[in-house]
Order: C-alpha cells, then sequence, then structure tokens
C-alpha cells in the first residue's frame, strides 16, 4: 500500500487485493463480502444492502447522495428500456 494513505483508501486497497486472491480481507470486506454472497442467494437484509450502498459509493469516490442520484437514473433507463421491449 501507499505510504500516507487514509484508512479508508488503505481498507479499500487492502480488500481490493483480496478480492484479487491477494492478501487477507479487513473486518469490513469480510462483511460485504458476506453481504455480497447473500445477495447472490437472494437473502439479504437492510443491513447488508446499506453496507453494500455505502462500500460502492465509496469505491467510486462519490457521496451517498450523488450515488443514489446515479441509481434514480439507472432505474428511470431501465423501466424506459422494459417498455420499449415490453419485458
Amino acid at each position: 500500500m501507499k505510504k500516507g494513505m487514509n484508512p479508508v483508501s488503505k481498507r479499500l486497497s487492502q480488500d481490493g487485493l483480496a478480492v484479487l486472491g491477494k492478501g487477507e480481507f479487513t473486518e469490513e470486506g469480510k462483511q460485504v463480502r458476506k453481504a455480497v454472497n447473500k445477495y447472490i442467494q437472494g437473502g439479504m437484509d437492510m443491513h447488508d444492502k446499506a453496507s453494500m450502498f455505502l462500500f460502492f459509493s465509496s469505491c467510486l469516490g462519490i457521496s451517498p447522495q450523488e450515488f443514489t442520484e446515479i441509481l434514480k437514473q439507472l432505474q428511470a433507463v431501465n423501466e424506459q428500456a422494459r417498455k420499449i421491449y415490453n419485458y
């Protein structure tokens, strides 16, 4: 890890390497990994969804409000596509 990185950046970097199989997950990373597995298996609760939401917004380097706006726009595009293609 780079010297002088803030603690959040260090954790994200460590977890990013762990995803690639090049290290161990942080405690927070283990929680996110567990949440992703629950999402894939269809058994997420609100705490898990909140953890993933904050993780992805921090990975993208944007505020939760900005991430929410992006998700709203993506949902609108998805709905338009469903109407066009009768899906």
